[in-house]
C-alpha cells in the first residue's frame, strides 16, 4: 500500500518509548511510504496516569528517539492545548495544518475505540490504520461495521515489548538497555535512577 502524500498520526504516552516504537515508525515508512509520520506523545492521557517522568522530559526523551528516522518528527501539539490529550481534539488540531491524515492504532486500542470520547467525530476527520498487537485478536464491533472503508489493517510484525514492561524493569532495577534506544537509556538513567 501507497500513501504517498499522506500525513499519519503516531500517537502514544512513549513512557518510556521503546525500540518497538522505533520499528514500528520505521515499518510504517517504509511500508506505506507516507510523506510524513507524525508522532505525537500525549500530554495528560485520559485513560491512564504517566507516573515517573515529568511530562517534559518524556518529550525530550520521545523527540531525541525518533529525531534521526527520516519523514519523522515529533510534535508537541497536545503539549500547546495542554488539558486532558483526547484525540478527536488533536486530529481537529492537526487538520487545520493537514488536509488528509491516517491515525495509528494497536489492536488493543481498535478493540476500545467505540468507547473513545468522540469516535465518531474521529471518523470524520481521519482514516484508521490499524496495527496487529500480540494477546489482541480482530472483534468487529458496531462502530467498525458502520464504517468500514474508514479502516486499515495491517500484516505487521509483532513485537512482544511495551513501555510497562520497560518501566517494571526500571522499578526492578534490571538493565533495559536492550530494550530502548541509547540516548532513551541515557535519558532515563540520568532523570529516573
Amino acid at each position: 500500500m501507497n500513501l504517498k502524500n499522506k500525513v499519519l498520526i503516531y500517537g502514544g504516552s512513549f513512557n518510556p518509548p521503546t525500540i518497538a516504537h522505533v520499528i514500528m515508525a520505521k515499518y510504517l515508512m517504509n511500508e506505506l511510504e507516507p510523506k510524513e509520520l507524525l508522532v505525537v506523545p500525549t500530554y495528560d492521557p485520559p485513560h491512564k496516569k504517566d507516573g515517573g517522568i515529568n511530562v517534559y522530559e518524556k518529550f525530550d526523551m520521545v523527540k531525541e528517539t525518533f529525531e534521526e528516522i527520516p519523514g519523522v518528527h515529533v510534535t508537541d501539539v497536545e503539549y500547546k492545548m495542554k488539558g486532558i490529550s483526547y484525540t478527536y481534539k488533536t486530529v481537529e488540531t492537526l487538520r487545520e495544518k493537514y488536509d488528509e491524515l491516517y491515525l495509528v492504532m494497536g489492536m488493543d486500542s481498535f478493540l476500545s475505540f467505540p468507547k473513545w470520547v468522540k469516535p465518531e467525530r474521529i471518523l470524520e476527520l481521519v482514516k484508521i490504520i490499524v496495527l496487529k498487537r500480540g494477546g489482541y485478536e480482530f472483534k468487529p464491533n458496531e462502530l467498525y461495521e458502520k464504517n468500514k472503508n474508514k479502516f486499515i489493517f495491517l500484516n505487521n510484525p509483532l513485537l512482544e515489548m511495551s513501555s510497562t514492561f520497560v518501566r517494571e524493569q526500571i522499578h526492578a532495577e534490571k538493565d533495559v538497555r536492550f530494550f530502548v534506544t541509547d540516548k532513551t537509556y541515557d535519558y532515563i538513567n540520568e532523570i529516573l535512577r
